[in-house]
């Protein structure tokens, strides 16, 4: 609202809210929950509104208050009737005073638990804060997996949604716990195809501070069938998954877990590597990473798997590290072979190598498509506003530095691709 000199016009500015905010015209539905939070660190003044008037009138149906008041509004007579006129009852829920605008943010907390509770929440967040779509994955059977970190205190979830079927259910922890609460599950998800049927992985990177990898066993009940945990605090461990079949066979051989903030010096990151035996159970292998130089490097922030690359029929991956060098970013290829799987990159691509100007290249990683249609394998990579496209050339599977890429979009941030 803009300051109108030395005049406080509340009154006036919740009519203008109810008569051109709280509109069709402005996206307000008739029947949807409205709320006014009211913050005024002194008593209305040269107001031609009555604010009796207006907290009474009928376009106040439906609109529940909030009012706050900084500093002296909390402590002279007139002020504290106008902030109790402003508020919604009753007035523990809806009334605050504090001392200075400083305190604002102390108050954050509390209002936004009384604001989602306008909704029928009246405790714990379940869905409404789901932030469905965080990620997605086509699963073989027919189904969508939805990851919403956000459920259920951010605990999270995954939803899986059958489209011939329309019908919908919720992966979860079956036993909420404070080492689920913020654990975001459904930040990454994916499926894997084993000997006794397809699994449902779901990373939850925030689960007691180490992060947590969950595995469902597909079928009627989805039942958790292994837990895989991570070591450090903070590590993000699950925060990106990929599965790969290896030698192209059809069954998954692994998963690679993403753990980018893993940290020694700084935030090197890192690639845990789980073998899935013939009980359909994970066993580490290993893990992967980055060059040691490069202490700020979040390795493991993106991994995808490029499809047989250099054609001797393993599938191969590409691992992202967008903090290398500053920020430019840099993405790794490891190419798969027969004897044991993934063991060292074959290449390191630089940001500042494709494109001078790139930040974050290796942010994202699409892999194994034809982006062209000439029947090369072409790898999408994604940096702050930029989409590079790399084209395998090589016969040894090199991507040439001299042709990385067939196009580069700058996607500026008012701009759809489209235009």
């Amino acid at each position: 609202m803009r300051q109108l000199g030395n005049v406080t016009k509340t009154a006036s500015a919740i009519q203008h809210a109810l008569d051109h905010i709280f509109n069709e015209e402005k996206g307000s539905k008739a029947n949807a929950k409205k709320f006014i939070v009211v913050v005024t660190d002194g008593e209305i003044y040269r107001d031609p509104l009555d604010i009796s008037d207006v907290v009474n009138s009928l376009k106040m149906n439906n609109v529940e208050r909030f009012a706050i008041g900084v500093g002296d509004a909390t402590k002279k007579p007139k002020p504290v009737e106008e902030l109790k006129l402003i508020a919604s009852d009753p007035d523990d829920k809806h009334l605050f005073s504090v001392d200075n605008y400083a305190a604002l943010d102390g108050l954050l907390e509390n209002l936004e638990k009384n604001i989602v509770g306008i909704e029928g929440t009246q405790g714990a967040f379940e869905m409404q804060l789901a932030q469905a779509g965080f990620s997605a994955q086509y699963t073989q059977d027919g189904n969508i997996l939805i990851g919403a970190v956000g459920a259920y205190d951010w605990a999270g979830g995954v939803i899986m949604y059958n489209e011939t079927s329309q019908k919908v259910q919720f992966l979860n922890e079956s036993k909420p716990s404070e080492d689920t609460t913020y654990g975001y599950l459904g930040y990454s998800v994916t499926t894997v195809k084993g000997a006794s049927g397809d699994m449902y992985i779901a990373g939850a990177p925030r689960y007691n501070q180490t992060g947590q990898v969950l595995v469902f066993e597909a079928g009627a009940s989805n039942t958790i069938k292994h837990r895989l945990k991570g070591k450090q605090l903070g590590s993000y461990f699950g925060s990106e998954l990929c599965a790969l079949d290896l030698n192209r066979d059809g069954a998954t051989d692994y998963l690679l877990v993403g753990a980018p903030f893993y940290h020694k010096q700084g935030e090197e990151g890192i690639v845990y590597v789980y073998h899935l035996n013939e009980k359909n159970y994970f066993e580490e292998k290993g893990n992967l990473s980055g060059l040691l130089r490069f202490t700020r490097a979040r390795f493991g922030f993106a991994i995808a798997n490029i499809g047989d690359i250099n054609k001797d029929g393993y599938n191969d991956i590409a691992i992202g590290a967008p903090l290398e060098e500053d920020g430019t970013g840099s993405i790794y290829i490891f190419n798969g072979n027969k004897d044991n799987g993934l063991e060292t990159h074959s290449q390191r691509i630089p940001g500042k190598e494709v494109k001078t100007g790139l930040q974050y290249f290796g942010q994202s990683i699409g892999g194994a498509t034809d982006v062209d249609e000439d029947g090369l394998i072409d790898i999408t990579v994604g940096s702050c506003g930029a989409v590079v496209v790399l084209r395998y050339i090589d016969p040894e599977g090199q991507l040439s530095m001299n042709n990385l890429f067939t196009q580069l979009y700058v996607l500026p941030l008012d701009r759809t691709l489209n235009q």
